[in-house]
């Protein structure tokens, strides 16, 4: 017997499709963004303090003496782990209010990514337009950063130290705020019909 009770196609996913909630996943996100900011940290500043010594040691040489490599690098974890809690804290309370604690770690691992990629282009980016400051007017580079030692006269280091780390701290602030939002809308776009109909049948 064929049963005349009619089939309703609700415009929808049902809510019970959504991906399970992992609440036990917050901690490898917080992971994930710690070690972003602490490879941008220190990465940069292992760099940067090959190129230039005499501009951390201006700097920063009153907290560590005469400064080494490892001293830089130090400096730079130091100073990542404060933005990376603030990008932990940030992205945390997004994947947790947006997704539920639903998202997989293969996106969020990807945004990461893209975000890292993001500071180490803009780091670059500041890297050579200090550089080409230095190089094309000493003179104007010079007089805009009276702390530069009086008797150095190879400014291209410390252009390209100077530059490249205002490009990344700029990196780090789009990043910082760009990256939950991209989760935000990745999440929405790829549930916004599950998340309605689970809102609509509260």
């Amino acid at each position: 017997m064929i049963d005349p009770t009619p089939v309703v196609r609700l415009p929808y996913a049902a809510p019970d499709e959504l991906p399970p909630a992992r609440w036990a996943r917050l901690p490898l996100v917080a992971l994930l963004c710690m070690s972003a900011a602490w490879t941008i940290g220190t990465g940069t500043n292992f760099i940067n303090g090959h190129i230039s010594l005499i501009y951390f040691q201006t700097l920063v040489g009153w907290m560590y003496g005469q400064m080494g490599i490892g001293d830089v690098v130090f400096q730079g974890l130091l100073e990542s782990t404060v933005v990376g809690l603030i990008f932990t804290l940030i992205f945390g309370v997004t994947y947790a209010a947006s997704t539920g604690a639903r998202c997989p770690v293969r996106p969020v691992i990807r945004i990461v990514a893209t975000a890292v990629g993001i500071a180490f282009a803009l780091w670059i980016v500041g890297g050579v337009l200090g550089l080409l400051w230095a190089t094309l007017s000493p003179s104007s580079f010079r007089a805009a950063i009276p702390i530069i030692p009086d008797d150095l006269t190879d400014l291209h280091g410390w252009g390209w130290v100077g530059g490249s780390i205002i490009g990344a701290y700029v990196g780090g602030v789009l990043t910082i705020f760009g990256s939950p939002i991209v989760l935000h809308f990745y999440w929405r776009r790829k549930h916004g019909k599950k998340l309605r109909f689970a809102a609509r049948d509260l």
